[in-house]
């Protein structure tokens, strides 16, 4: 049966439901809930009914009411004003309009869905997929299964398609990992001459990884450092082992190192990039060494080539666009061909795959690919990459994607030295986002706000409530979420699938949602049910915080420099505030002053709204920091390490110290009162070393 109502259709027998050709998806109790109302139009459905029916329960339990909740959002264009599902009583509520019935016709699974290449989003538009006729290549569509983390609500999945091959691959994983300890191991590279690889492994009492070992014939595996660097990448080079690390985590300064394989103190061979995780690969035909760098902060990363025989240092890639962008940052080197595949990340937060010969000084564009974790060449002519949708085999010759494998959880791709087998990293995380009081200078008792299996984090808190903003993200999905001061849960969803942000912010009054998303600035009234996207002129959009309910501060890189602009709900002209450099920002309403940091120089500085004067308040505070602070009343909270600084802003001196030890957490977010603290929590985390097969049907 297909039940039509308010422009949605439900498909019963394929569990669907449309609106306007687009597919929306559904928890499965919420369509059950919305199945049953369209099955009993204009009869009162009191809530313990639907608890005995679907939740076994006798009382209405928590998740029914969060689940009623999500299906209000799913069919109001107010929610808070609904007048088509409506509570017409105590627990009990009422489908107002009658659905039109017509026969439902099922899928035949079998035949593939045709669809065209996804257009890029716009401001509040979901691009729209219609079938098309059979080209002379087969196309399918990825099924998107969506896992719900705290609650589901309704999604528009753009679905992504890709020519399937005339002969299939399998990637065939092995059934036990190569390398299980506790903790995280990763970034495996291997030898070419023998049976070992070296990794990277952090135990769980530890904040540094260190590198390892490992041996594919069950040898256990052996630790090679045992200091306080934290250790990003190594590579075998000959008899060598390289590797990159920071000094700590605060200050990021970046060495390549030679690793010793009797016990010796590993020798600096050259500085790298401040702040940049950086990568390594090696050519073992010319003894050359390939890492990330870039000479400035304000450069786009480029790959470089260190010959270990003569310390030359030369730049081998170049950006593809005259628009400034990341750079590159993930590249993998093909031994056979002696070539490498760079991923470039691009401003509009795509990659684009290069091919790049250092030997013969070419660079060769290919396709775009949409968040790659990791690639791996098969042979001369092809590459896996592991991106968000799954495995893709790309082919050089025929410049033709193919979905292999629809695993989302795999990250590092690599070669080994056996043909057609890779190495991978699968990564399991567990986040959520924990409260603690703040009582008499310390942390108090503390609960978790969220119980989730995958990912909830980037907590904020709002300003005229403990209500908590946060986002929530699964293997499949991502959307932002609202935990209002009741504990319902509401989904607010997003502009956009996002490819990077920055932040997400409240007005003061918590009547919107201002977002950097995907380089773009975004708002959302809290009363619509729709994002707005801001100045679409900027696309280098950075870091947003409000200044009073309709004026707000970002920032954004025009002409090769960060600077912050001053922009309006109305989109006004925007006025350019800084001139010598502006990242991250607070406002501090109190006295008018404007908190920030730059993008290339440490230091925290201020200026003057009325006056319109800028001055530096602290030098030592360090860049990477950007994203770590925050200002409440008259207070400066600031992340470090496992603790939290509160510091008066009249003094700068610090007032308390809140101990976070024993709790890994990405961010925070201080309540108005100063009275609440919430974080999220890693609370557990694997990544495991794989090995896979990729086998041709």
């Amino acid at each position: 049966m297909r039940y039509q109502l308010a422009g949605f259709e439900v498909d019963t027998i394929n569990r669907l439901v449309t609106k306007a050709d687009h597919l929306i998806s559904i928890e499965p109790q919420v369509f059950n809930l919305l199945v049953f109302f369209c099955e009993h139009p204009q009869q009162p459905i009191e809530l313990k009914n639907l608890s005995k029916r679907f939740y076994h329960e006798k009382k209405a339990p928590p998740s029914l009411i969060a689940d009623m909740a999500k299906l209000h959002y799913l069919l109001e264009e107010d929610p808070s004003n609904p007048s088509l599902l409506v509570s017409i009583g105590y627990q009990r509520y009422q489908l107002m309009q009658h659905p039109f019935e017509k026969a439902s016709v099922g899928l035949n699974m079998n035949e593939p869905i045709t669809t065209p290449s996804p257009k890029k989003p716009t401001q509040t538009t979901i691009p729209t997929y219609q079938t098309r006729p059979k080209a002379k290549r087969k196309l399918f569509a990825k099924a998107m299964v969506v896992m719900v983390l705290i609650v589901g609500g309704a999604f528009v999945l753009p679905w992504q398609n890709y020519l399937q091959p005339e002969q299939g691959y399998v990637f065939a994983k092995q059934s036990e990992p190569l390398i299980s300890l506790s903790g995280t191991s990763f970034s495996p590279k291997f030898s070419l001459a023998s049976s070992s690889f070296v990794f990277l492994h952090k135990s769980p009492e530890k904040n540094n990884a260190q590198v390892f070992l490992g041996y594919t014939d069950n040898t256990p595996a052996k630790v090679l450092t045992n200091d306080t660097y934290f250790y990003m990448d190594a590579v075998f080079a000959n008899n060598q082992i390289i590797a990159t690390r920071f000094n700590n985590l605060q200050d990021r300064d970046c060495e390549i190192v030679n690793i010793s394989l009797i016990g010796e103190p590993p020798s600096i061979i050259r500085p790298c990039a401040k702040q940049a995780m950086t990568k390594l690969e090696y050519a073992n035909d010319t003894h050359t060494l390939f890492y990330k760098y870039r000479e400035h902060a304000e450069q786009p990363y480029g790959i470089f080539a260190l010959s270990l025989s003569d310390g030359k240092n030369t730049r081998i890639t170049e950006s593809s666009s005259s628009k400034v962008s990341y750079g590159d940052y993930l590249f993998n080197y093909n031994q056979q061909s002696g070539e490498l595949a760079v991923m470039e990340h691009l401003v509009d937060g795509s990659s684009l795959l290069k091919i790049v010969n250092p030997q013969q000084q070419t660079q060769t564009s290919y396709q775009r690919f949409q968040s790659p974790s990791g690639m791996s060449w098969l042979s001369n002519q092809q590459i896996i990459v592991s991106e968000d949708t799954g495995l893709i085999m790309f082919d050089l010759s025929v410049q033709e994607k193919s979905l292999i494998d629809n695993n989302t959880d795999v990250s590092q791709l690599t070669t080994t030295n056996r043909q057609n087998t890779v190495a991978f990293v699968e990564d399991q995380y567990q986040v959520n986002i924990h409260q603690y009081e703040i009582n008499e200078q310390q942390l108090a008792a503390h609960h978790a706000v969220t119980h989730s299996k995958a990912m909830n984090y980037k907590p904020v808190f709002a300003n005229t409530t403990s209500s908590i903003l946060f986002l929530a993200k699964n293997s499949q999905h991502e959307s932002l979420y609202i935990k209002n001061n009741q504990g319902l849960v509401f989904d607010i969803g997003l502009p956009e699938p996002i490819k990077f942000y920055s932040n997400f912010v409240w007005s003061p009054d918590d009547s919107k949602i201002l977002a950097s998303i995907n380089g773009k600035l975004f708002v959302k009234a809290l009363s619509q049910k729709h994002w707005q996207q801001l100045y679409t002129q900027f696309n280098t959009i950075h870091h947003v915080t409000f200044l009073n309910k309709t004026d707000f501060i970002f920032s954004s890189k025009q002409a090769g420099s960060w600077q912050l602009w001053q922009g309006t709900s109305n989109q006004q002209a925007p006025f350019q505030l800084t001139v010598n450099g502006g990242y991250s920002s607070q406002y501090d309403d109190n006295n008018n002053h404007l908190y920030f940091t730059k993008y290339h120089i440490d230091g925290l500085y201020m200026l003057d709204l009325e006056r319109n004067v800028e001055q530096k308040v602290d030098a030592t505070f360090p860049l990477n920091l950007w994203d770590k602070w925050q200002i409440r009343n008259e207070n400066l909270y600031v992340q470090k390490n496992r603790s939290i600084e509160k510091i008066a802003l009249a003094s700068l001196a610090i007032i308390d110290l809140y101990d976070l030890s024993g709790v890994v957490a990405n961010h925070f977010s201080v309540s108005r009162n100063e009275h609440l603290l919430v974080v999220d929590q890693i609370e557990n985390s694997t990544s495991n070393i794989w090995l896979a097969d990729v086998i041709l049907q």
